[in-house]
């Protein structure tokens, strides 16, 4: 089953359309990338989909029920993040979540709250009132409200901003955990290399237009690499290079760097190739697929 249809959907205002005839689908229990440059559609597309813009024309279905015939109850069962999520902050996390449980509708148990509370790790400081809270825990507080009504349907808008490392995995492992449960997450971000790593499918978004969507590993098997290599002994290394078949994939040469575009499986046999030769291969950098993917869809339209 499709968790979302997005079917020709069309928002303009006065002077541009935010989103020009946009389509494209979401299968039930996967995470799904949206990427796109600011102004791109990305909030705009969200907002449409809860309900908090109208759009002039084309459809939308979750789960199969057209949103605009069944808002209430299509509503019900989406859980929402923005990016930077706000609460009472003179109030403790638990009474926030008492507070945003009674607007669900639906009947929210101290027991639910407690379950919450201890997934996103706030066990132990969920009596603490939220002014005092870091930026992470607030994002934590905010991942708890999303899924306390347990929706089947997860919107994360820019969730990663404003975390550090430690924090980006933890966010990274709870999302694998609402798939692992069979939610489905439309995740929206900046950050190119958490898509690549947590989403099955993606989309990148230009100018309301879609540029391109599929299967992440379907879009990125064919993306070459740029490769930087650095060695002390550069002519030694373009030697050795000239004699093989990546003679025909240099794409620029400086006095200790050679960069190349190869496939990702072949790094190793370049640093093989050079290291029985004597070479030393000083260090191997490369730009992540998605990235080269994005930049180059995105600086041309």
């Amino acid at each position: 089953m499709k968790a979302l249809e997005v079917n020709n959907i069309v928002k303009a205002y006065e002077h541009f359309n935010a989103l020009d005839g946009l389509s494209f689908s979401i299968e039930k229990g996967e995470v799904y990338g949206l990427l796109g440059p600011n102004g791109a559609g990305k909030s705009t597309l969200l907002r449409c989909i809860l309900t908090l813009i109208k759009y002039q024309s084309g459809s939308i279905k979750i789960f199969g029920k057209d949103l605009q015939e069944n808002r209430k109850e299509i509503l019900s069962n989406i859980g929402y993040l923005i990016e930077k999520p706000d609460f009472y902050g003179y109030l403790s996390a638990k009474k926030n979540l008492e507070i945003l449980g009674a607007y669900t509708g639906k009947n929210i148990t101290a027991k639910r709250i407690e379950q919450v509370i201890e997934q996103v790790g706030l066990k132990g400081r969920e009596k603490d009132k939220v002014k005092a809270y870091s930026h992470g825990m607030k994002q934590r507080l905010g991942l708890a409200q999303v899924i306390l009504h347990n929706p089947d349907f997860i919107i994360l808008d820019e969730p990663n901003t404003g975390l550090d490392p430690t924090g980006i995995v933890e966010l990274r492992n709870f999302i694998n955990q609402l798939k692992a449960e069979g939610k489905t997450v439309l995740l929206s971000s900046h950050i190119l290399n958490e898509i690549e790593i947590t989403a099955d499918s993606m989309i990148i978004l230009n100018k309301g237009k879609a540029l391109i969507s599929g299967k992440v590993a379907d879009l990125l098997a064919d993306t070459e690499l740029h490769v930087k290599i650095e060695t002390d002994d550069i002519d030694s290394a373009l030697n050795e290079l000239s004699q093989t078949t990546f003679k025909n994939h240099f794409k620029s040469i400086s006095s200790n760097l050679i960069e190349l575009t190869i496939q990702k499986n072949e790094i190793a046999l370049v640093n093989k190739l050079l290291v029985e030769k004597g070479i030393n291969v000083l260090s191997i950098n490369y730009k992540k697929p998605l990235e080269e993917l994005y930049i180059n869809l995105t600086k041309t339209n």
